[in-house]
C-alpha cells in the first residue's frame, strides 16, 4: 500500500544509484513472498521514515543478476538531505545492497523512461573461486578468441528486431525492436569481459548472446570462426549463460548521470 507524503513536506522526485550482489535476489522487481531489490529498497525507505510513493529501476534485472550502478527513481517525501538519506538507507539495508549516491531529480526524470542507454557486462573467468555475484566459473575463458568474439558482437550493432535473442517473446505486447549502440569484449587477466550497450534489452537478451558465444567456443574451439547465423538466432544460441556472470553496469541519462567509463 502506498504511503501518503508527510504533512508539510512536499513529495519530491529522487534519483538513487544502487549497487547489489544479485546472488540472493529474485530479480529487481517486487514479487509476492520473494526477496527482491525493489522490495528491500522499499522496506529501507519505510524504516527511515520516508513517505514512499513509488520505486522504479532503470532495468528489471533477473534472479541472480548483479548491478554496479543501477539507477532508481524514488518519489516521496522526507526531511532528510540527499546525503543523510543515503547514509540512513545504508545503515538499515542488508550487506548485499548499497546506495552509492542520492540526488534530487527534476520532475520529468523517470529511471525507466528517461534513460538513454543501458550497459550490461558479462564476465567469464578461469578462476576457481570467483566472487559469487560477479563471475561465472568456467573452463571456457582461456579458449576464447576475443578477436572472433568482437567480430560477432559488432555484427549485432544497429537497430533491428531482436526477438530471436530473447525468451518469452510470445508474451510481449510491445515492440521487440532494439538499438544496440556498442558491443565488444576484451581479456582482463584470466577473465573475458563482454560489454553491450543498448537503448533497452529484451528478457535474457544479453545472456543468450553470451551463451551462444560460449556454447560455440566449447563445441567448436577457437580455431573456427563462426558465421553470424551459426549462433545469432540459431539453435546453438538458445542456451542463456548463467545469471550470476551478468552485471548491470550503468546507464546514460542526459542531465542526471553518465555511464561508467567503458573499456
Amino acid at each position: 500500500m502506498e504511503r501518503r507524503p508527510q504533512i508539510g513536506v512536499q513529495a519530491t522526485n529522487w534519483a538513487l544509484v544502487v549497487s547489489y550482489d544479485g546472488s540472493d535476489f529474485h530479480g529487481f522487481q517486487s514479487q509476492l513472498r520473494a526477496r527482491t531489490v525493489q522490495g528491500e529498497l522499499s522496506a529501507a525507505l519505510k524504516r527511515v521514515n520516508f513517505a514512499e510513493v513509488r520505486v522504479v529501476g532503470a532495468g528489471r534485472t533477473d534472479s541472480g543478476v548483479s548491478a554496479e550502478r543501477q539507477v532508481v527513481t524514488v518519489v516521496g517525501s522526507t526531511s532528510l538531505s540527499p546525503d543523510e538519506l543515503r547514509r540512513a538507507m545504508n545503515a538499515v539495508l542488508p550487506n548485499d545492497i548499497k546506495v552509492l549516491w542520492v540526488r534530487r531529480a527534476p520532475d520529468w526524470f523517470d529511471a525507466r523512461r528517461s534513460v538513454a542507454s543501458r550497459v550490461y557486462r558479462y564476465t567469464i573467468t578461469g578462476s576457481e573461486a570467483p566472487h559469487p555475484g560477479y563471475a561465472l566459473p568456467t573452463r571456457t575463458a582461456h579458449k576464447v578468441d576475443t578477436s572472433s568474439w568482437r567480430s560477432q558482437l559488432h555484427s549485432l550493432i544497429g537497430i533491428r528486431d531482436f526477438s530471436d535473442l530473447a525468451v518469452k517473446v510470445t508474451r510481449l505486447r510491445k515492440s521487440t525492436i532494439r538499438h544496440i549502440i556498442a558491443a565488444t569484449c576484451w581479456r582482463q587477466g584470466r577473465e573475458v569481459v563482454v560489454e553491450i550497450e543498448a537503448n533497452a534489452f529484451l528478457t535474457r537478451m544479453v545472456r543468450l548472446i553470451v551463451g551462444g558465444l560460449i556454447r560455440f567456443t566449447e563445441d567448436k574451439g577457437e580455431s573456427e570462426s563462426p558465421s553470424k547465423d551459426a549462433w545469432v538466432g540459431g539453435t546453438t544460441n538458445r542456451w542463456p549463460a548463467p545469471a550470476r556472470g551478468l552485471m548491470f553496469y550503468g546507464v546514460t541519462t542526459p542531465g542526471i548521470c553518465g555511464r561508467r567509463e567503458s573499456h
